[in-house]
């Protein structure tokens, strides 16, 4: 087995994407960027398959579920110890974990690389901090582990400045290892060609995502208030039974492959606006949907949560719409007001497409990304 130049890891998906000459790019953070640079760029993905696959594996499913219990950290190494991952692991300068769920399950081979060889890990930070915690043994146990993953990789990469800010408080002692990379996506892709909105092409409102800190039943009763208006809503975490007929639901999925960055697109071409109503939470929710949608024009209401990625460049009225309210009511009626605002939206697509197009690209993140590897 020949060494490899770098070797992402990431969940489920990737390899089959590919095979589709028309995708976006930002999802693979940099891999087809380094593939075109560096032919032996590798990659391996979670396979959930493998935790009875043999008795080793039954094992290890075993002992991934106790760590969970004691730690409520998410182990996941029965989907992804096997001896060849553990082979290219090893035979890699670059190692990138694109996100810290990957992180912590690879614990034992980060201790093993730390001890036995020299490999640059970064990590692409999603939700670290968003932990869910227990009692005072599972918290100490939890702290003693992320300090541990701390410790032992190179670079983490925070998507996020709000996360990044916390992070780089809670964990003083890290934060020369910390780097803030604003995330991108493809704007060559994710581009509509249309120089101004027009509100006579725009057919519904939108809410797209399967994302846990997404507030599902909060975007299904907002629905419900605003029965004259038509919704599309892109996700599998609603059930068709609680939708009324103003909702037309598409059974969508980034890692599942339900539907294609083409179909995707098309479907924001008629957006009029689309709505990401969040939990508050450090972890920066909703930011690929954002991006997604700005960069072809349409312009977004989102919950300004503590986590939300950069408010020194987003704007409220401007280039994006916030609301702090937790309110269904208050979400409705800011939705009904803003959709009646031709001139207010016109400006906002126009401010936020040049916004993304111009600050927030999957190109510039892959610059940035660059200039970690070794």
């Amino acid at each position: 087995m020949k060494n490899s130049e770098i070797t992402y890891i990431f969940g489920t998906g990737r390899e089959k994407k590919l095979s589709d000459k028309f995708i976006s790019d930002e999802f693979f953070y940099g891999y087809i960027y380094f593939k075109n640079l560096y032919s032996n760029t590798t990659l391996i993905e979670l396979d959930e398959s493998l935790k009875n696959s043999t008795f080793s594996s039954k094992l290890i499913f075993i002992f991934d579920r106790i760590l969970n219990k004691m730690s409520n950290l998410p182990f996941y190494m029965n989907e992804v110890l096997t001896i060849d991952n553990f082979k290219k692991i090893t035979k890699s300068k670059n190692l990138i974990l694109t996100n810290d769920r990957i992180g912590i399950s690879l614990l034992p081979v980060l201790i093993y690389l730390k001890i036995f060889k020299k490999i640059n890990v970064i990590v692409i930070v999603m939700g670290l901090l968003n932990n869910k915690q227990g009692g005072k043994l599972v918290n100490f146990i939890q702290r003693v582990f992320i300090k541990l993953f701390l410790t032992l990789c190179d670079k983490f990469v925070f998507l996020g400045k709000g996360e990044f800010d916390v992070a780089s408080k809670m964990y003083s002692k890290n934060k020369k290892k910390f780097k803030f990379i604003p995330f991108g996506v493809d704007t060559k892709f994710w581009n509509d060609d249309q120089e101004t909105f027009n509100n006579n092409n725009k057919e519904y409102i939108l809410f797209i995502g399967n994302d846990s800190k997404r507030e599902f039943n909060k975007v299904v009763e907002i629905s419900k208030i605003l029965k004259n208006h038509k919704f599309i809503f892109v996700t599998t975490n609603i059930n068709d039974k609680d939708i009324g007929k103003n909702v037309e639901l598409i059974n969508g999925s980034w890692n599942k492959l339900l539907l294609t960055d083409n179909e995707i697109k098309e479907i924001y071409t008629k957006g009029t606006l689309t709505i990401l109503p969040l939990k508050n939470t450090f972890q920066p929710s909703g930011q690929s949907v954002a991006l997604q949608s700005m960069a072809m024009g349409v312009p977004v209401l989102i919950t300004k949560t503590k986590g939300f990625w950069d408010f020194k460049s987003f704007i409220n009225n401007q280039n994006i719409f916030f609301i702090e309210s937790n309110s269904v009511s208050k979400w409705a009626e800011l939705i009904e007001s803003l959709i009646q605002n031709e001139e207010l939206l016109n400006k906002v697509s126009t401010n936020g497409k040049k916004l993304v197009h111009e600050n927030f690209t999957s190109q510039m993140f892959n610059l940035e990304l660059h200039k970690l590897i070794q």
